[in-house]
């Protein structure tokens, strides 16, 4: 217990050393981890893994019960908490992260993290001419301050358009719209008419969106789907002797409106397959940012930071977003297709007594003989680039 509690102490004391200048490099190397990480995993199974790098910004809060930790604040939901900003690209690999007070509007700073992203040795048109990098982000992200940032450094984006911003509503009443009904695969008419479940009627349109700060020289496609759903309504009071009786209520419905701001091209996109390629950001799939911030809070327990001072809890995140990554890395490894989440990585992978030595200039991985067949055997397998390559040995 003692040595527990010197080792708590000296590590708190080392993440209380970090300044800015030290967070700013952790997370330069985040991202050059990430990248490495994505390169290495497109040389080994590049018939699954996409070259495509699809980077994912969203926020969440972390709630908090103490006074003594810095920058803990309300936010708008009436929490107590701290506020982190993280980018996670479509594999679950984490690019960067901050932690900051939580009163800090979702959002806020997003220019500079993707200015940190992404390099600008590429330049502009010719990076957005290859389709090097993609970005998606929810309707927070919708200022100008994002969309300069996106447009500085070549990014194909899908933004979840703002109506206070763009104001879309307004100017799909003004411009209207030739809807185009949605079109479903063979596959789901056959799982639609297999559960006998009526498909929902989904419909989808285009109108055009002209920046004022813009002075005219820029135009985006605002992609706009509604969807049709039905509810019971109770019909005119004085028609009815009550409200049990089924002659008082009557199916109504009408029109729920979900709209994307983008800058792909519409000539080689269609609008569904823009609409689907930004709303994977918050899907089921188990890459999403939604369920990755998920990830870290639970798997990594980040949902509460432990350190008094602001600095150190970013450190804390940065760190354990460094482990993320490498854990991230063995499941796309083992499994690319399916990857499974850190609690069970960690079962298959982590979980048994193992050491690393170094002898002749050369890493060991010396582990007992019994898991020799089962774990060891699974990495020594896994093809790695000649740079990236680790000795396997066993001994009882």
């Amino acid at each position: 217990m003692t040595v527990k509690f010197l080792l708590l102490v000296l590590f708190l004391d080392y993440l209380n050393d970090f300044e800015e200048s030290h967070i700013a490099g952790l997370n330069q190397f985040l991202n050059l981890m990430a990248r490495t990480l994505h390169g290495i995993l497109l040389s080994t199974h590049g018939e699954i893994i996409s070259a495509d790098r699809i980077i994912d910004i969203d926020s969440t809060y972390h709630k908090h019960y103490g006074e003594e930790i810095e920058g803990v604040w309300w936010n708008y939901k009436n929490e107590w908490s701290l506020e982190s900003q993280v980018a996670f690209s479509s594999l679950g690999l984490c690019h960067h992260v901050w932690v900051r007070p939580g009163n800090t509007k979702s959002g806020t700073d997003a220019d500079i993290m993707i200015n940190n992203i992404y390099s600008s040795r590429v330049p502009q048109m010719e990076r957005k001419r290859r389709g090097l990098d993609f970005t998606r982000m929810d309707s927070a992200f919708c200022n100008q301050s994002t969309l300069k940032s996106c447009l500085n450094r070549g990014l194909l984006f899908t933004i979840t358009a703002n109506k206070a911003t763009t104001l879309w509503h307004d100017e799909m009443k003004a411009q209207g719209i030739d809807w185009k009904d949605w079109e479903y695969s063979a596959k789901e008419q056959e799982r639609f008419a297999r559960t006998g479940v009526t498909p929902p009627r989904i419909q989808l349109g285009r109108i055009w969106w002209k920046p004022a700060w813009s002075e005219g020289t820029l135009l985006f496609p605002i992609l706009i789907k509604r969807t049709w759903k039905t509810f019971c309504k109770i019909k005119d009071k004085h028609n009815q002797s009550s409200l049990l009786e089924l002659a008082g209520i009557e199916d109504a419905g009408g029109w729920d409106y979900y709209a994307v701001l983008t800058n792909l091209d519409l000539t080689q996109w269609s609008y569904q397959e823009v609409m689907v390629h930004h709303q994977k950001q918050a899907s089921s799939e188990n890459m999403n940012s939604e369920n990755m911030n998920k990830e870290a809070k639970y798997s990594y327990s980040l949902n509460n930071l432990p350190c008094r001072r602001l600095l150190a809890n970013r450190a804390w995140y940065v760190l354990a977003m460094i482990a993320h990554n490498l854990m991230r890395f063995t499941a796309l490894m083992e499994d690319p297709e399916q990857p499974s989440m850190a609690k069970k990585t960690r079962r298959k992978f982590i979980h048994f007594p193992a050491k690393v030595i170094k002898r002749s200039k050369q890493l060991w991985l010396r582990v007992p003989i019994k898991f020799y067949k089962g774990v060891i055997e699974k990495i020594a397998g896994w093809c790695f680039p000649d740079k990236v390559r680790i000795h396997i040995h066993s001994t009882a």
